[in-house]
């Protein structure tokens, strides 16, 4: 008498997994082989712009200086 063995079901998630982490090493090793293109980059220029601020407003200063509501913030 001869024992029959039941295929044992293979969890679909580990497929999945399987594929996630090869797409993320395809796009990893992708991104690390191309170059970017600096020469046309540009910053956006924040200075003389005209904005209203809401009721509650914190600034720093070029200087590093905190301000909240236009009163400067003691160090604790």
């Amino acid at each position: 008498m001869t024992s029959r063995r039941t295929p044992s079901r293979r969890d679909p998630t580990i497929s999945l997994i399987n594929i996630v982490f090869l797409i993320l090493i395809f796009f990893m090793v992708s991104s690390t082989l191309s170059r970017t293109s600096s020469a046309g980059l540009a910053f956006v220029q924040t200075e003389g712009l005209d904005c209203c601020a809401g009721a509650h407003v914190l600034q720093v200063s070029a200087g590093g200086e905190l301000f909240e509501n236009g009163q400067p913030i003691e160090d604790p």
